[in-house]
Parts: structure tokens; sequence; C-alpha cells
């Protein structure tokens, strides 16, 4: 199971038996996005954007068959185009072996085109959004061993690889400190009630701390014009002020940055009637 960050109503889920389905609504109403190319195997792995939650890498399990070479890393750029178009991204010429990958990670600072994989020989890394990889298994220290899990942890700057057999490894990833994250809680509201919205950064706050620039993209939501994290801290809150709405509304919730590398994001909040 997947939710994807910058909005928690769309789910996605991977089974055994290839089959990927997404949800836009928070559960109410599926539909199944698995098609041709994408190869029918276990799915192990499906890691949504962080601020696209229409964009998403799967991860597949399993071999090729007949001396076919199989591909196990897959991008679905837009599910919800009225076409699914899938890719492979595991690039045949200077990509992954043929072995099954049992997890992704995103690179927090560059998520679009730097990514990591777990397999069962080590650890692969594209910084090309998939046109070569590289085993970095050794060079970055991690023993030839089969990797379970990657993870990153949001204001932390750390790689995690939890492995099989031989424990639980990282490395630093961050040196700057764009923005990680925007959530909000809840998404979901009554008009005329508030929301809380969070910020993460990649790093700690440098000295004078980071000035984020905010935006409501209708006048039914405000939000302050800007917030600050604090030297040192990793993350600040503040409130979202609604008006009563007539109808089923979606608001963008922009947070910009130029400090480090420029970063957006955007969340989207939902107000009811």
């Amino acid at each position: 199971i997947a939710v994807a960050p910058s909005d928690g109503a769309t789910i996605y889920t991977g089974a055994n038996d290839g089959q990927i389905w997404k949800s836009a609504d928070g559960g109410n109403h599926w539909t199944e996005i698995d098609f041709s190319p994408l190869p029918v195997r276990v799915v192990t792995r499906i890691v949504v954007s962080p601020t696209n939650p229409n964009s998403i890498l799967v991860g597949l399990s399993g071999f090729g068959q007949s001396g076919a070479r199989l591909d196990h890393v897959w991008k679905c750029a837009n599910t919800a185009a009225a076409t699914i178009a899938w890719k492979s991204v595991s690039a045949k010429a200077s990509g992954l072996p043929d072995i099954p990958v049992n997890t992704i990670a995103l690179d927090p600072l560059l998520p679009a085109t730097t990514y990591y994989v777990g397999t069962d020989i080590g650890v692969f890394q594209t910084t090309n959004g998939g046109t070569a990889w590289l085993n970095v298994t050794n060079p970055l220290g991690l023993p030839n061993v089969r990797v379970d899990e990657l993870r990153t942890v949001p204001g932390q700057g750390y790689l995690y690889a939890a492995t099989y057999g031989r424990g639980i490894w990282r490395i630093n990833m961050t040196n700057s400190e764009p923005i990680y994250s925007l959530t909000l809680l809840p998404f979901r509201m009554t008009g005329g009630t508030k929301s809380t919205a969070t910020i993460l950064l990649g790093t700690p706050a440098p000295s004078g701390g980071v000035t984020i620039t905010l935006k409501s993209s209708k006048a039914v939501a405000i939000v302050p014009s800007s917030v600050t994290v604090p030297q040192g801290a990793t993350s600040v809150t503040f409130q979202i002020t609604s008006s009563k709405v007539s109808a089923l509304t979606q608001v963008n919730i922009t947070a910009s940055t130029t400090t480090g590398t420029a970063v957006s994001r955007t969340a989207r909040l939902w107000l009811t009637h």
C-alpha cells in the first residue's frame, strides 16, 4: 500500500498477482491500472512522487523467462490519464540486473531523478530518472547482501538500508535544506473550520532560519504570507482558516523557498459544505 504524500486521498495497492489499483477518493472507489507493457510479477513496492500524487514508481520481483530479461522498475507519470502509460526505467544497456527489486526510495533532495533500489544483491542508484544505474553497494560501504527495505527519514538526511542477515546500515544524503514535504491535517474539512499544515525540511535550518512563502489558490482558504523555520529546526506548522462553501471545493496550498535549493511543494485541501 502507498499513500501519496501530497494528497492523502490518493492510495495505491500492489498484489502478488501483479495487480495495481488506485483510489483517488480515500478508498471509496478503485480503478485497476496494471496494463501492458507492465509485466505480470509480484509487486514489491509502490513509491509515489512527493509532489505529484499521480506519478508513481513500481518495483517488481521475479525473473525473466525463456532467456528474456525482466525489467524490475517501472514508472507511470500520470495515473489519472485516460490511457495509462507505463515506461521501464530499468535501463537495459547500463541498468539493473535481472534480479528481484525488493524496495525503492526517492532521494528527498532530487526525488524526480535520483532513486535507490534494494535488490537481492545490494543497492543500485540512478541519478537521471532511470536512464542508467550504478551498483553502489560496495562504494557506499554496504556488504553484498539482500536489502529488504530502504527508507529516508525527513529532517535527518539519512538513507537507511535494512538487510537480510547483516543488520541496518545508513548513509548521509543531504547537503542543503529544501522543503521536503507539506502536509495538511485534516486535508478534507467543512468550510468555516481550520486545518493545521506542517512543513518539513530535508535538513535542519541554517543560521537565520529558512523563510517559506505561502500561497492559497482560492480566497476561501487563508494562509499566512510566509512562515520561518528557526535555526536548527526541521519543521514549522501554521493554521489554514477557511470560509463556508456551497459545494465541494479544491484549494491548492503551495509552500516555496529559495534558500539553498529552490523548491516548491503543493498540497490539496478539500472544503465541503
